[in-house]
């Protein structure tokens, strides 16, 4: 006996289908990789965008740059005995790390004027090596306010308190950097802690994602860059030398030629850090990695991890969220067309029409003498007829939030579906006619 079918089952199905292609979607968007899917147009489209907006420089911040002031200081290996057992250490050479005496003499500097807004420091302050600035300087950022230092691999005990992790991460096959984590493993990154405590924002893990003053958002997320190196710093030292009393057109300042030798000698940097967010890192050489628009340092992505979290970029508004529903409800209902064969053409048979007649001759199949050609017809026309509507969407999504939807995979499933459903419900309809 045949089964009954009505239009309502027909949008039943679509809205469940189209639901479960939103959650698949979302699922991707939160992942803390892209797979490869997406990222050369992703980075087009944030290289636009540089292009057509000129970042202007960041007043609110203060760059500090550690790259020139590096020291050397003994290297060691550790001794096991054969039982696993540390039993000493070996001297294997020297390495290279930022000068913690000049880094002492900064963090007092700036614990005592104590007018700074907010400090991100990120300088590996590594506790396999040691120098007799250690505790100075260990015990002075321990107790400032309003300081956050990137998690080094071994971060000294002191420093625990005030140690967080980067929360981006580079691929194994290459040192680039796509996405960033708000939280690994449940614990706090580095922008999401600067935003808690800047912006007095308050969030909650979910089994979902992360809420964000109350709304929903991906834990994972592409930052827009807001600030960057070319436009807003100026590698020259001339133009970022302190104490000549000119106004500084650049936002950098080195730390051991500007700031530490302007504290020496009394260099008048009163309003230097004032009411200023202070980024402290490498910002040329090292620890350098390809982004969407181009090498930045690690403190760059941090920061503009952070205002990125201020401007929302890891929300997605729930039109977006609609607006996929509609569509892939659509793509569903033509998924399932040759299951309500019969009940699509008896809606459409009075409204006829020029669109009708076209809806009519793809619910009805395509029909050919040759049975090769009419395969290929059906395939162009079914993968187009899927990928088409997604890619509209994909290129407004994309522009606007950095979401990326893969048409091709998408419509490559959705087309195989759609052989499999009408091979089964031809094979399903033999059955009905020969038990009738």
């Amino acid at each position: 006996m045949k089964k009954e079918r009505t239009l309502w089952g027909l949008f039943g199905w679509s809205a469940l289908i189209s639901v479960l292609l939103v959650l698949v979607c979302y699922v991707y968007w939160s992942m803390p990789y892209t797979f490869g899917y997406g990222d050369d147009q992703i980075a087009f489209i944030a290289k636009c965008k540089d292009l057509a907006s000129p970042q202007d420089r960041d007043y609110d911040v203060v760059v500090v740059n550690v790259s020139y002031d590096k020291v050397l200081v003994p290297q060691y290996k550790d001794i096991m005995s054969d039982s696993g057992k540390k039993i000493g250490r070996m001297r294997v050479g020297e390495t290279e790390i930022v000068d913690r005496k000049e880094m002492a003499s900064l963090m007092k500097y700036l614990k005592e004027a104590d007018n700074y807004k907010y400090i991100l420091c990120d300088v590996a302050f590594d506790g396999r090596y040691e120098t007799e600035y250690d505790e100075e300087l260990y015990s002075t950022l321990a107790s400032m306010r309003d300081i956050v230092v990137v998690a080094a691999d071994s971060v000294p005990d002191p420093l625990a308190s005030v140690a967080v992790t980067a929360g981006y991460r580079i691929k194994k096959t290459g040192d680039d950097f796509l996405k960033y984590s708000c939280l690994i493993d449940g614990n706090e990154n580095v922008a999401l802690k600067m935003w808690k405590d800047i912006t007095g924002g308050e969030y909650k893990e979910k089994l979902w994602g992360i809420s964000m003053n109350g709304r929903r958002c991906l834990n994972s997320f592409i930052p827009d860059f807001r600030f960057i190196l070319y436009d807003d710093i100026d590698e020259n030292p001339e133009n970022n030398a302190l104490g000549n009393g000119q106004e500084y057109e650049t936002v950098v300042e080195n730390l051991g030629t500007g700031l530490v030798d302007a504290i020496q000698y009394g260099g008048g940097l009163e309003m230097t850090f004032k009411d200023k967010i202070v980024l402290i890192g490498s910002w040329y050489d090292d620890d350098m990695h390809d982004t969407i628009v181009g090498e930045q340092p690690g403190i760059s992505i941090i920061y503009n991890a952070y205002l990125a979290l201020v401007n929302r970029d890891n929300h997605v508004p729930f039109l977006i969220y609609f607006m996929l529903f509609l569509l892939f409800w659509v793509e569903a209902v033509f998924l399932l067309r040759k299951v309500y064969r019969e009940e699509l053409l008896a809606f459409l048979k009075p409204r006829q029409g020029r669109v009708a007649k076209a809806i009519n001759w793809v619910v009805s199949g395509v029909k050919c003498t040759n049975k090769v050609v009419e395969l290929i017809i059906k395939a162009v026309l079914y993968f187009f007829s899927y990928t088409t509507p997604i890619a509209f969407f994909v290129l407004v999504v994309l522009v606007t939030k950095g979401l990326f939807v893969n048409v091709f995979l998408i419509g490559l499933c959705l087309a195989f579906l759609d052989s499999l459903i009408g091979e089964v419900f031809v094979q399903e309809s033999e059955k009905d006619e020969n038990k009738s």
